[in-house]
């Protein structure tokens, strides 16, 4: 069964505190032969991003909305959105590599959003498709001019496909703003550990098993 992403539960940034670590993961198969010669078959053609709080110590309040949210998604039955704190913006520059908002054509005047990073030197570059954009950050433009909306297009904030009614070619359409990532709890049961004692409201808690996975969409 398709995981459900409850779309107005976005979970708070102030939880996301040091500690936190994340992992982007393909899935290959690697296959060795007698001459030690290593051919590897791509299983996934998109990496999905993990996100792995069970270092982080929270306050009590900040642990209670943990478990709320846990309750709410029964468990990793339903999703939630998060922003990456790594990776939540379509475009940068830096020396090295650089992102770009850029668009797919699924008809003549629906687009499917992207994320393309390119490796400045080779200018190779991989694309990731982004379903959650965040409206309230979305600009788009055509050819290099910006675009209002509605007038000139409609956004669908579930699904990251963009209507253009003018038809434009795709490689003349860019983006930018902020997305969320739709996750899941990875676990069905989420432990605590009380790490700091002391008064209600100075103890601090850690969670071993919140893992939070994204649901490819």
């Amino acid at each position: 069964m398709t995981i459900e992403i409850l779309s107005t539960l976005i979970l708070k940034n102030k939880v996301l505190s040091a500690g936190l670590t994340g992992r982007l993961m393909f899935k290959n198969q690697r296959v060795e032969q007698v001459s030690g010669r290593v051919s590897v078959n791509a299983m996934w053609e998109q990496l999905l991003h993990e996100y792995d709080m069970s270092t982080i110590q929270l306050q009590r309040a900040d642990w209670q909305y943990v478990q709320t949210l846990h309750r709410l998604t029964g468990g990793g039955h339903k999703g939630l959105l998060m922003e990456d704190p790594a990776d939540f913006n379509a475009v940068s520059v830096a020396a090295d590599s650089s992102t770009s908002g850029v668009v797919a054509a699924l008809t003549s005047t629906t687009f499917q959003l992207y994320k393309r990073y390119t490796e400045t030197v080779s200018t190779l570059y991989a694309d990731r498709k982004i379903t959650r954009p965040n409206a309230s950050t979305f600009t788009l433009s055509i050819s290099g001019v910006l675009k209002a909306t509605p007038a000139d297009y409609t956004l669908d904030a579930a699904t990251g496909i963009v209507t253009i009614a003018s038809a434009p070619a795709a490689a003349d359409v860019t983006w930018t703003g902020r997305f969320y990532v739709p996750v899941h709890f990875q676990s069905d049961s989420v432990d605590w550990t009380l790490e700091v004692p002391g008064p209600e409201e100075m103890r601090f808690y850690s969670g071993p098993k919140v893992i939070l996975q994204e649901v490819r969409e």
